[in-house]
């Protein structure tokens, strides 16, 4: 498993202590992470100032390495 970098790492416990992303166990190795109902509105709310910024972030981010911050 890769770590991602501190600043993404920090971003990650951010969004999970306001309750916009959650976790649940799967397996000893595996974590699921989700948008919480919060985050779901909140994405609908600002989706279009920031529709172009997720697109290019989401094309660079390698969901299988990454290890959520708890």
């Amino acid at each position: 498993m890769c770590l991602l970098d501190d600043s993404f790492q920090s971003s990650l416990r951010k969004l999970y202590a306001e309750g916009i992303i959650n976790n649940y166990k799967i397996s000893d190795e595996e974590i699921s992470i989700h948008v919480t109902k919060l985050g779901n509105r909140l994405v609908e709310r600002f989706n279009d100032k920031y529709q172009q910024q997720f697109e290019n972030d989401i094309s660079r981010i390698k969901f299988y390495k990454v290890e959520f911050p708890i």
